[in-house]
């Protein structure tokens, strides 16, 4: 939520009134989004590769068949450009009759190591077209890691084998 403080004095029969109004307004304001989430519609940027990504969307045109792509990031989008989804195919869904989107899987796992954008294609054409919502205001809409543990498990291996080899280093020196 944005919140906005809006104050203006008024005069009325020789007195002064200061009006103070609260507005608060959702971000996103009235351009339509789209984002990145888990299964319980919590925002997320970062998926592992063994996890489903999901998204939910708002701001459409109310009660309206939309594609929703899962494309490579680009950091810049020109007007029609083509989408190509790289999950498997794209998901079409209903928008409710407000133009939101409830959290919907887009993609399931295995996922593709890399960087990714969503985009919600609303005239079905198979391409971007200004207005559109991409999921990637700042940077990428998400990015696909390897767990921790595909990481940690080789890099500890390489850690011992490289302590058992100083080891060995520092033994053999003190039997000469």
């Amino acid at each position: 939520m944005v919140t906005h403080i809006i104050t203006t004095t008024v005069t009325y029969k020789d007195h002064i009134y200061q009006l103070i109004v609260k507005v608060e307004d959702d971000a996103k304001g009235a351009v339509p989004y789209v984002v990145s989430s888990d299964d319980t519609g919590t925002e997320r940027n970062t998926f592992e590769l063994t996890k489903d990504v999901y998204s939910y969307a708002g701001k459409l045109p109310g009660s309206t068949d939309v594609r929703i792509y899962v494309v490579a990031n680009k950091d810049v989008w020109n007007d029609g450009a083509g989408l190509t989804d790289v999950s498997g195919g794209y998901e079409t869904e209903l928008t409710e009759r407000d133009g939101s989107i409830a959290t919907t899987k887009i993609w399931g796992a295995t996922l593709t190591e890399s960087d990714y954008d969503i985009v919600v294609d609303t005239n079905r054409n198979g391409e971007w077209n200004t207005g559109e919502p991409i999921d990637n205001e700042v940077d990428v809409g998400f990015t696909a890691v390897p767990e921790f543990t595909t990481i940690a498990i080789p890099v500890a291996a390489v850690l011992g084998f490289v302590f058992l080899m100083s080891r060995r280093s520092r033994h053999s020196r003190r039997r000469n």
